[in-house]
Protein backbone atom coordinates (compact mmCIF):
# COMPACT_ATOMS: atom_id res chain seq x y z
CA UNK A 1 0.00 0.00 0.00
CA UNK A 2 1.82 3.64 -1.21
CA UNK A 3 1.80 6.61 1.12
CA UNK A 4 -1.42 8.04 -0.36
CA UNK A 5 -3.27 4.85 0.08
CA UNK A 6 -2.08 4.95 3.46
CA UNK A 7 -3.09 8.74 3.83
CA UNK A 8 -7.00 7.78 2.99
CA UNK A 9 -7.07 4.76 4.73
CA UNK A 10 -5.99 6.26 7.92
CA UNK A 11 -8.46 9.50 7.25
CA UNK A 12 -11.07 7.04 6.60
CA UNK A 13 -10.62 5.33 9.83
CA UNK A 14 -10.80 8.67 11.84
CA UNK A 15 -13.07 10.65 10.66
CA UNK A 16 -14.91 8.77 7.46
CA UNK A 17 -14.37 11.11 4.97
CA UNK A 18 -10.92 10.65 3.00
CA UNK A 19 -11.41 14.35 1.78
CA UNK A 20 -9.94 15.29 5.30
CA UNK A 21 -6.80 13.87 4.89
CA UNK A 22 -5.20 17.85 3.42
CA UNK A 23 -6.88 19.28 6.63
CA UNK A 24 -4.70 16.62 8.83
CA UNK A 25 -1.46 17.07 7.24
CA UNK A 26 1.38 17.55 8.53
CA UNK A 27 0.01 14.98 11.61
CA UNK A 28 -1.23 12.23 8.88
CA UNK A 29 2.25 11.88 7.58
CA UNK A 30 4.02 12.21 10.48
CA UNK A 31 2.14 9.39 12.30
CA UNK A 32 2.61 7.32 9.28
CA UNK A 33 5.74 7.52 9.30
CA UNK A 34 6.14 6.75 13.19
CA UNK A 35 3.89 3.66 12.87
CA UNK A 36 6.01 2.47 10.01
CA UNK A 37 9.53 3.14 12.16
CA UNK A 38 7.69 0.81 15.13
CA UNK A 39 7.17 -1.69 12.74
CA UNK A 40 10.18 -1.93 11.02
CA UNK A 41 11.94 -2.10 14.11
CA UNK A 42 10.23 -5.18 15.28
CA UNK A 43 11.03 -6.56 11.97
CA UNK A 44 14.72 -6.04 12.56
CA UNK A 45 15.16 -3.31 10.09
CA UNK A 46 17.24 -0.70 11.46
CA UNK A 47 16.90 2.32 9.25
CA UNK A 48 13.91 2.55 6.63
CA UNK A 49 13.62 5.52 4.34
CA UNK A 50 10.59 7.69 4.96
CA UNK A 51 7.66 8.01 3.23
CA UNK A 52 7.26 11.13 1.51
CA UNK A 53 5.80 10.88 -2.11
CA UNK A 54 2.53 9.28 -2.85
CA UNK A 55 4.56 6.46 -4.13
CA UNK A 56 6.57 5.57 -1.40
CA UNK A 57 5.55 2.48 -0.59
CA UNK A 58 6.91 0.76 2.90
CA UNK A 59 9.82 -2.01 2.56
CA UNK A 60 7.58 -4.43 4.84
CA UNK A 61 5.85 -7.36 4.18
CA UNK A 62 1.56 -6.32 2.68
CA UNK A 63 -0.28 -6.98 5.20
CA UNK A 64 1.74 -4.91 7.39
CA UNK A 65 0.70 -2.08 5.45
CA UNK A 66 -2.69 -2.19 6.91
CA UNK A 67 -1.23 -1.59 10.46
CA UNK A 68 0.73 1.38 9.78
CA UNK A 69 -2.74 2.94 8.70
CA UNK A 70 -4.35 1.30 12.03
CA UNK A 71 -1.59 3.61 14.10
CA UNK A 72 -1.99 6.49 12.23
CA UNK A 73 -5.56 6.50 12.81
CA UNK A 74 -5.50 5.85 16.71
CA UNK A 75 -3.06 8.62 16.87
CA UNK A 76 -5.29 11.11 14.81
CA UNK A 77 -8.06 9.58 17.46
CA UNK A 78 -6.50 9.58 20.85
CA UNK A 79 -6.65 12.94 21.78
CA UNK A 80 -10.53 13.46 21.11
CA UNK A 81 -13.38 13.46 23.44
CA UNK A 82 -14.12 10.06 25.34
CA UNK A 83 -16.28 8.43 22.52
CA UNK A 84 -13.21 9.08 19.78
CA UNK A 85 -10.22 7.85 21.97
CA UNK A 86 -12.87 4.56 22.51
CA UNK A 87 -13.03 4.46 18.85
CA UNK A 88 -9.17 4.76 18.74
CA UNK A 89 -8.64 1.87 20.52
CA UNK A 90 -9.40 -0.75 18.55
CA UNK A 91 -7.10 0.75 15.88
CA UNK A 92 -4.18 0.38 18.82
CA UNK A 93 -4.64 -2.84 19.48
CA UNK A 94 -4.57 -3.88 15.73
CA UNK A 95 -1.42 -1.84 15.22
CA UNK A 96 0.00 -3.56 18.55
CA UNK A 97 -1.21 -7.21 17.34
CA UNK A 98 0.77 -6.57 13.95
CA UNK A 99 3.66 -5.46 15.95
CA UNK A 100 3.73 -8.59 17.69
CA UNK A 101 3.16 -10.56 14.32
CA UNK A 102 6.20 -8.89 13.14
CA UNK A 103 8.55 -9.43 15.86
CA UNK A 104 7.61 -13.36 15.60
CA UNK A 105 8.56 -12.74 12.10
CA UNK A 106 11.60 -11.34 12.73
CA UNK A 107 12.69 -13.88 14.40
CA UNK A 108 14.06 -16.75 12.03
CA UNK A 109 16.27 -18.26 14.65
CA UNK A 110 16.18 -20.06 17.45
CA UNK A 111 18.64 -19.52 20.44
CA UNK A 112 19.23 -21.48 23.44
CA UNK A 113 18.18 -24.40 22.16
CA UNK A 114 20.15 -28.01 22.72
CA UNK A 115 19.53 -31.15 21.76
Amino acid sequence: MRLGALRARATIQATGDAEEAAVLEPLLSQYINEGYDRLAEAFGLKECEMLQTEEDEPVLPAWAHGAIADYASWMLMRNGNAQRQSRGLQFRAAFEEARARALRAGRSRFTGIYP
